[in-house]
This record gives C-alpha cells, sequence and structure tokens, in this order.
C-alpha cells in the first residue's frame, strides 16, 4: 500500500509549550502539522499549504484573532476555513454565538478527549506519515 499524508492542521499559537503538547498529540493521531505565531505567516499558510482545519489560540497577543477569522471568512478562496479556537477562557459566546464561524472551542488546558471529538467530527485523521513545519 502506498504511504500517503494525513490530514493537515495549521496550529497558530505563540506559546510555544502549548503549540508543541498539541502538535505532539495530532502527529501522534496522524495529522500533518505547521506552526505559526504571526498573521501574516497564518495567512499565507492557509492559502498556500491548504490546512484541511486551523487551530487558533483565541488569546494571541501578536494579532487579533478574530480579524484573522474575518478575514478567512471574507476572502473567496478561504471562505470555508474549518477553525477550532482554544482559549483559557470559557466561551462566552462572542465565537461560537448564533452565527458561529468556528466549528468547535476548547479551553485551556486542552481536554484532549474533547480535541479528538472535534477532529473526528471535522478532519479525521487520514493513515499515513507524520511531517512536522515549524515557522518561527
Amino acid at each position: 500500500m502506498a504511504d500517503s499524508p494525513g490530514k493537515k492542521i495549521l496550529l497558530v499559537d505563540t506559546d510555544e509549550a502549548s503549540a508543541l503538547g498539541l502538535t505532539l498529540f495530532l502527529q501522534g493521531h496522524g495529522y500533518l502539522t505547521q506552526t505559526v505565531a504571526a498573521y501574516d505567516q497564518a495567512m499565507t499558510a492557509v492559502q498556500n499549504w491548504k490546512p484541511d482545519l486551523v487551530i487558533l489560540n483565541i488569546l494571541i497577543q501578536a494579532f487579533n484573532p478574530l480579524d484573522f477569522v474575518s478575514d478567512l471568512r471574507r476572502n473567496p478562496s478561504t471562505e470555508g476555513q474549518k477553525i477550532i479556537i482554544f482559549s483559557q477562557t470559557p466561551d462566552t459566546g462572542i465565537v461560537t454565538g448564533p452565527s458561529p464561524k468556528v466549528r468547535g472551542y476548547l479551553t485551556k488546558p486542552v481536554d484532549f478527549e474533547a480535541l479528538k471529538a472535534l477532529l473526528n467530527k471535522t478532519a479525521p485523521p487520514a493513515a499515513g506519515r507524520q511531517q512536522t513545519v515549524v515557522v518561527a
């Protein structure tokens, strides 16, 4: 059987420890991962790498994550991008309210079983090799 790559997940976070933990979890479940920490890197990765899913820290300090989500939704080539948000604070409906722009919301520390359930709904893993690309 030919070796086929897993689904691609873009992780957008400036917390290196959190990003590493999520990366290891995702790779362990067959996903290809790329980690970025800046708006322009994230936008470029979505447009060029075309991830199956973006996992975005809503409290990222480098830029306004809600602007990033809105910019994705306004662009016809990225408007359907699947996004999961994670944060240290509970969702108050701002992100997943009546007109949700994201597929899920998780709080830190991330409950890996809850993440696994969201992944199975939004980007089920494909069998294949694992790869990590970290953009500093």
